[in-house]
């Protein structure tokens, strides 16, 4: 849902991440890198994914886990 948004990849979120100190320089990579969102938009998206749930996440990455183990 985040790489769709922002228009990364998985590979780029993990050098991303790796090379990070801090949540913050994590906030700071994807502000810099993707594509540009207007705060927003932001937080239209992030209203959006509060509002699915926590358990409709966890649904999502139980049923990934099953497919892929």
């Amino acid at each position: 849902m985040l790489f769709e948004f922002k228009g990364i990849t998985g590979d780029q979120f993990k050098t991303a991440v790796q090379a990070s100190r801090t949540y913050e320089d994590v906030g700071a990579w994807l502000q810099a890198n993707g594509t540009a969102k207007t705060p927003l938009e932001i937080k239209t998206w992030s209203d959006a994914m509060e509002a699915g749930g926590a358990m409709t996440n966890f649904d999502w990455l139980e049923a990934d886990d099953r497919a892929s183990f």
